[in-house]
């Protein structure tokens, strides 16, 4: 059934899509409160400025998140080395080499536009969200200057409804801006309450504003105005229910992460999910650590009085009185004996926990390889323990996030005329995307292993018995390494190996025949000497 465009309605559906969410919302700011502070605004409200949370005594969550978002910004989306490629559905469309000069460019294309936009400036944030609060929002926008441009928009003020593929197709943006920025956006559209907030001098005052995106299911797909495309994009101003302008989106122009995600929702859980419980404890272990440390340095003080006053204090520097039993009693400290080395100890396992949670381990370990070793083989053979854990969620963040970038970002500079023009033989055909960033390669380098077993295996089978080898086809084998480690480019066409082998073939021939005549003697020698010069059209007694 069509979705109903009327104010009313979209408002009614976002009060009950903000009601479903908020149980996610007290476990984002638990989340946020012990690895996030300074985005620990989900439940709360903090004005910009004001102090961070205070009772933190340990960093070892900040300092892992900070690590994970690194770790995937350098081993998956890494801004110095192409970490996609295109490829035709079609296989026997990637034969063609008109078709893959034309991929090639077009990837390098794309690649250098996400460089050259702000995409390398805002992903490292996103990846920080998607490791706290398990959902990470992105959205992409045409611009007029840099063709693309993007943008995280923090979960707080985000809703999103997934369809019945399972794919999010429908984003509510409940955001605030100042009368001001308003009035910049829509002008004199932007409602009375922002006219009358800058004829009065108000101009940094906020006012909460709806954007909705969601499939537009009734429309003219001959008309390529903004309200026939196949989202449509809204903005609203609540209060008064007025729409402040009516657009639309060629392509889904969201792109959002979900990390472990769970079947009885849209939302998934984070890396900080599974590590909060440690999170707390190491925590409070700090913190009590801390006070025993402070006793150890500044115990309590026992003085003789007439007696002991109540109550008893064992804090730092604290001062007990007791009876005097003789007028030259010394002051003395209180000694409260325990052993610190056993919660040192229980809270360093709580740390590794927690950086095992964000993977800290498996980044560290591909940071520490030197270049020359951080090959695929080499990165799987290390990680492949955690590549277990982490595969899932790649996988996830691939299709979900990166897939639609790439895809939205062809499709716009297509539309710019800033792609070379496509072979015919494409027309109507689809693409995929392929990454080949060193996460993405240590994830297929197991094939690559099986084959290069196999392999291996056969030419230990071939000392003892050559024909083997014609078992396997060598050349097949090979493609299929290419494919997996992209490395295509360094690969002969069929027709350029066709000729090679054709070549060798014959100078193979000629060698096999100037072998048998030179055995043969003198005179087969001579005979085909005199039948060489014939066909050169000499006389071959001339001179005798």
């Amino acid at each position: 059934m069509p979705v109903n465009l009327s104010v009313d309605n979209l408002i009614k559906r976002f009060d009950t899509i903000k009601s479903n969410r908020y149980q996610w919302e007290t476990h984002w700011q638990d989340c946020a409160d012990y690895c996030l502070p300074q985005k620990a605004i989900i439940t709360k409200i903090r004005t910009p400025g004001t102090k961070l949370k205070t009772d933190i005594y340990d960093s070892t969550a900040i300092q892992s998140a900070q690590i994970f978002a690194a770790g995937l910004h350098s081993y998956i989306t890494n801004p110095s080395s192409k970490w996609f490629s295109l490829k035709m559905k079609e296989r026997a469309l990637m034969a063609d080499t008109n078709v893959k000069d034309w991929l090639k460019a077009s990837e390098d294309i794309i690649f250098d536009h996400l460089n050259d936009s702000n995409f390398n400036d805002v992903i490292n944030e996103d990846y920080v969200d998607f490791g706290i609060f398990g959902n990470s929002v992105l959205y992409e926008e045409e611009d007029p200057e840099d063709v693309i441009t993007f943008a995280v928009r923090p979960i707080s003020e985000i809703y999103f409804l997934a369809n019945h593929r399972g794919r999010i197709d429908t984003i509510y943006r409940d955001f605030t801006f100042t009368a001001r920025q308003a009035f910049q956006r829509w002008g004199n559209n932007a409602g009375q309450k922002v006219l009358d907030l800058i004829s009065s001098g108000k101009v940094e005052e906020k006012l909460s504003f709806l954007h909705i995106v969601l499939p537009r299911d009734e429309r003219d797909v001959k008309k390529k105005n903004a309200v026939n495309m196949p989202f449509a994009s809204l903005y609203i101003e609540p209060t008064t229910r007025k729409i402040l302008s009516e657009g639309g989106y060629e392509e889904f122009p969201f792109f959002v992460g979900r990390a472990y995600k769970v079947s009885d929702s849209e939302y998934a859980y984070a890396p900080a999910s599974l590590a909060i419980a440690d999170v707390k404890t190491v925590n409070k272990m700090d913190g009590d650590i801390l006070e025993a440390a402070e006793k150890t340095l500044h115990p309590a003080v026992i003085l003789p009085h007439d007696g002991y006053l109540l109550p008893f204090k064992t804090s730092a520097r604290a001062i007990n009185y007791k009876i005097s039993g003789s007028p030259d009693e010394r002051v003395e400290t209180l000694r409260i004996e325990r052993e610190i080395g056993i919660s040192l100890e229980m809270e360093n396992q709580r740390r590794a926990t927690i950086q095992r949670a964000f993977f800290v381990d498996l980044f560290l370990m591909l940071a520490s390889l030197p270049e020359k070793q951080r090959t695929a083989t080499e990165i799987a053979e290390r990680v492949n323990e955690r590549m277990l854990i982490l595969g899932p969620m790649l996988g996830r963040l691939m299709h979900e996030k990166l897939d639609p970038i790439i895809t939205r970002t062809f499709n716009i500079l297509g539309r710019n005329f800033k792609l070379p023009p496509m072979p015919p033989q494409l027309k109507d055909k689809n693409y995929k995307v392929e990454y080949i960033s060193p996460l993405a390669k240590a994830q297929r380098a197991s094939e690559v292993k099986s084959i290069s077993d196999l392999i291996f295996a056969v030419g230990q089978m071939a000392a003892i018995n050559q024909t083997v080898t014609d078992c396997v086809d060598f050349d097949k084998a090979l493609k299929r390494i290419s494919e997996v480690t992209n490395t295509g480019e360094i690969i002969q066409s069929d027709d350029d190996v066709k000729a090679i082998r054709e070549s060798r073939s014959q100078q193979q021939e000629m060698q096999a025949t100037i072998d048998a005549l030179q055995r043969g003697g003198p005179g087969v020698k001579a005979l085909a000497d005199a039948d060489t010069a014939l066909k050169k059209g000499e006389n071959p007694n001339a001179g005798k």
